[in-house]
């Protein structure tokens, strides 16, 4: 059965273009459609819900644009940070919600692909963009309680450090400079990749995995490797990752379920497919989305 939903992308990369076409494909919604910018969205259609799915600069707009025109959740205004925009139209028309749903999507994540994950360590973000606002939580949503963060620029570092630590209660935030990164010792158990191909140099270092549990530290098991952008299997260092003996969780399972909570924010939707969240969420992940 199709879903009664129309569907809007704002800000996508050009790599996730095939994906937000997948999304479409499974759900059979009414209309697609993709923009650069929240400015550049049309009229919201009226006969059925939309979903607005944010990236980029549009993630932390969006509570500004929005004004006093929409609601933002809990969560999304505690981050700073939402993933989507929800327009629900039945039964009567309700103003607009922006939610963040990636750190539940973490937890649903790890719930399906079931890697040691030992939360008593520490874990660590590569990159200090936007984005490592959402990371941060799914890590604390998953029992993290001390988080590193680098980033090919400190200052950078500096500011997302601040930010977390105020956005994040009870977890131990802490700034790792670009120089000291390599010279980190293998106590973190989950490392996830925010950093894309132009930072060559940084992810070269980031390749050996210096700071990450492996069967050679005498652990029991090897830590977790996400690379969010694929960057580092993009410039050819799969193998050297591979070697280190990292679990490997795939960032395109995380997005998957971060899509498929996103459209299960409008009530009934996911009844109307008639079929579980996790087989929607299989469906989304058969074709590569590269």
């Amino acid at each position: 059965m199709s879903a009664r939903l129309h569907l809007r992308t704002v800000g996508a990369a050009a790599f996730d273009e095939a994906r937000t076409k997948r999304l479409g494909e499974v759900f059979g919604v009414l209309s697609s459609e993709s923009v650069a910018t929240l400015e550049d969205l049309g009229p919201i259609p009226d006969d059925a819900p939309t979903v607005v799915r944010l990236f980029g600069r549009a993630n932390t707009q969006v509570m500004t644009w929005l004004g006093a025109k929409g609601r933002v959740v809990s969560d999304a205004a505690v981050l700073g940070f939402a993933d989507g925009i929800l327009y629900e139209r039945f039964p009567t028309s309700l103003p607009p919600r922006a939610i963040a749903v990636t750190p539940a999507a973490f937890v649903s994540a790890f719930a399906s692909a079931k890697p040691h994950c030992d939360t008593s360590a520490a874990a660590i973000i590569l990159g200090a963009c936007e984005e490592a606002r959402v990371v941060a939580a799914g890590l604390s949503r998953l029992g993290f309680k001390r988080i590193l963060v680098s980033d090919p620029e400190d200052a950078k570092t500096d500011y997302i450090v601040q930010v977390l630590r105020k956005r994040l209660f009870g977890i131990a935030i802490q700034a790792v400079s670009r120089s000291a990164l390599t010279q980190l010792p293998n106590e973190c158990s989950i490392a996830i990749n925010l950093v894309g191909q132009s930072e060559d140099l940084f992810l070269e270092d980031v390749s050996y995995l210096n700071f990450l549990r492996n069967s050679a530290s005498g652990r029991d098991k090897s830590g977790i490797w996400i690379d969010w952008t694929g960057a580092t299997i993009a410039m050819g260092h799969a193998d050297e990752i591979s070697n280190a003996g990292s679990q490997i969780v795939s960032g395109d399972l995380i997005r998957a379920w971060r899509d498929v909570m996103l459209l299960e924010g409008v009530p009934g939707l996911i009844d109307e497919t008639g079929r579980r969240p996790e087989a929607l969420v299989e469906e989304l992940l058969k074709t590569d989305p590269s």
